[in-house]
């Protein structure tokens, strides 16, 4: 699996991951970063397949496996956790992912409206 994603890093202080949700990517982020960054290292990122990213296929392919590397690949090439994480909509999914697959990277974790809650227990199985 190539790791051609793009990334963005900002800020100081304990790691804060932003994951967006659907087709949207780290720019959704751009209002909300500023305000962040004086205490926080704010990462975001374009999912595999959206936007600045690259992905081998189409982005309705990538599973969540796929998404949950991502995520810690983005994570720890941008300093590591343990990281607080917000996902937004099926970011959020992909959020609760990483945390019960890799604990020890997640503090904390918040979504918001996670459309797809009816899919969580095969998700995070």
């Amino acid at each position: 699996m190539s790791k051609e994603l793009y990334y963005e890093v900002t800020g100081s202080g304990p790691s804060l991951l932003l994951i967006a949700g659907g087709t949207d990517d780290a720019r959704d982020f751009t209002g909300m970063t500023p305000l962040l960054s004086d205490s926080y290292t704010v990462v975001s990122y374009d999912c595999r397949g959206i936007s600045r990213s690259r992905s081998d296929g189409p982005a309705a392919d990538v599973t969540m496996e796929t998404q949950v590397a991502d995520a810690r690949w983005v994570l720890e090439a941008a300093g590591g956790g343990p990281a607080h994480v917000f996902g937004n909509s099926s970011g959020g999914l992909i959020a609760l992912a990483l945390a019960a697959r890799h604990p020890g990277l997640v503090r904390t974790v918040v979504t918001h409206p996670t459309a797809f809650a009816h899919r969580l227990r095969r998700i995070l199985a």
